[in-house]
């Protein structure tokens, strides 16, 4: 929890007090209070590292975080139209959330190949399989080639569909 709070801090931090512009302000402890304090919900965030904007609800790191697990879980399991459904299900509110999480910086700190390379957690890979569908000049020979080997070890097939969708396989 405290990578969540932190990340997302870092975040709001750059895109409120203009730490990337030409005159940086003083560093100071940061809290969640002081990004979004009681009452508010929601906020405008810049990506510190390419300027990009979006609107972010708060929670909304944590939730994707939980999805990713719940992804993990899902793919675990043997494939069948129940697992599927699911799996498309928590799939969507994962997409819908990309763009607001790229506007974190969250595949900025974590580049898509150490998405993609996540042995162990197909749930992560899975997300950052939906990443690169959604942003395709970031698939670069490396990334490509941490794909092509994923896609021969991983053991779930809805996972493997998705690398091979983005790999034109």
């Amino acid at each position: 929890m405290k990578k969540v709070i932190l990340l997302s801090a870092a975040a709001l931090v750059f895109s409120q007090t203009g730490f990337c512009e030409s005159s940086p302000r003083p560093l100071t402890a940061v809290t969640p209070a002081k990004l979004l304090p009681d009452g508010v919900d929601a906020a405008e965030v810049t990506n510190p590292f390419t300027k990009e904007k979006a609107f972010i609800r708060k929670g909304t790191i944590a939730s994707f975080y939980n999805n990713i697990a719940l992804l993990d879980q899902l793919l675990a399991l043997p494939d069948s139209k129940e697992t599927r459904e699911k799996l498309e299900r928590i799939s969507s509110f994962v997409k819908e959330n990309l763009s607001g999480l790229r506007a974190l910086g969250l595949f900025d700190v974590f580049t898509p190949k150490e998405w993609v390379q996540s042995d162990g957690f197909q749930g992560r890979i899975l997300v950052g399989v939906y990443y690169l569908e959604a942003h395709p000049k970031n698939v670069t020979e490396e990334t490509k080639e941490v794909l092509s080997q994923q896609h021969k070890g991983v053991t779930a097939p809805y996972l493997k569909e998705a690398i091979a969708s983005v790999l034109n396989i």
